[in-house]
């Protein structure tokens, strides 16, 4: 829930709402790496925390990444599920 009063931003707030961003970007991730596709539900993942140019450059470099087998070895070894959880 966001604060009525800015005073009551802190960083604990901040923290909280970084790590969402983060779940949420890493949920795109791990659809699009476990399919090897530019999927649309990774994308409505991509279009709830970026907008604009930013995610249009999103989705080109995921373009560009998704089926590469050179992004398939790097990310082979990513557990999604370690840090973030959406």
């Amino acid at each position: 829930m966001i604060p009525e009063d800015p005073a009551d931003i802190d960083e604990d707030y901040v923290q909280a709402v970084v790590d969402a961003l983060f779940a949420v970007d890493a949920k795109a991730t791990e659809i699009f790496v476990t399919t090897g596709e530019l999927d649309e539900e990774g994308i409505e993942y991509l279009e709830a925390i970026y907008i604009g140019d930013e995610l249009e450059q999103q989705i080109d470099v995921w373009s560009d990444l998704v089926g590469c087998e050179a992004t398939d070895q790097v990310l082979a070894g990513v557990n999604f599920g370690t840090r973030f959880s959406a």
